[in-house]
């Protein structure tokens, strides 16, 4: 009740209607499972309150519960972060290790992003998580503008994988591979309706 009072506190009260039990319900009885997050607590008031107002309730998508179920506060940070940058979308780098000379190569950090401050294999494990749930889609693409790269470049993670195989270690080359990720149509859309307060 406090939740929806705070995100409804600038509703017009004459477009507060009843929501659709089959968004409701299950969003009601999921955010007690939430209350020690404040990321997902915030994405069930958000979604909760958009089921009740008239503006928004068509647009209220009855699997958004289900993913907000499915995520960690990282990924809320994540996808975010994601949201928030130019366009809704990202570069990154895949970065690669293969013998000099050789075509051939494996992965060792599939998502290098400039999200900072945190393990990359956390941050690989939301990136995938939130690939799985059809809101973002890393892609091949690479953006033709630098600068989405550049940040990266500059953080103190890349520099410091940069350093370690700088050596060429056991023969082994480094190669940092332009890659993005983009939101999707369904992205966005679980964006406006759970992560943006009315």
């Amino acid at each position: 009740e406090q939740l929806l009072e705070k995100n409804l506190k600038n509703a017009d009260p004459e477009k507060i209607v009843p929501p659709e039990p089959y968004v409701a319900v299950p969003a009601i009885q999921a955010i007690s499972y939430a209350m020690n997050s404040d990321e997902l607590r915030a994405l069930y008031a958000n979604l909760l309150a958009k089921s009740i107002y008239s503006d928004t309730k068509e647009s209220v998508h009855p699997a958004y519960t289900e993913i907000i179920k499915t995520l960690s506060p990282l990924d809320c940070k994540v996808f975010e972060f994601i949201m928030q940058s130019k366009c809704k979308e990202i570069g990154y780098y895949e970065l690669r290790l293969g013998p000099i000379g050789s075509n051939s190569y494996y992965v060792v950090f599939p998502y290098l992003t400039a999200f900072p401050s945190y393990d990359p294999t956390k941050i690989a494990a939301s990136i995938n998580n939130l690939s799985r749930n059809m809101l973002i889609a890393p892609l091949d693409f690479h953006f033709d503008d630098d600068s989405r790269y550049a940040e990266i470049r500059e953080t103190n993670l890349y520099k410091a994988i940069v350093d370690m195989y700088s050596s060429n270690p056991d023969g082994q080359e480094l190669r940092p591979y332009k890659k993005s990720i983009k939101s999707t149509d369904f992205g966005r859309g679980f964006y406006d309706i759970c992560c943006i307060p009315l």
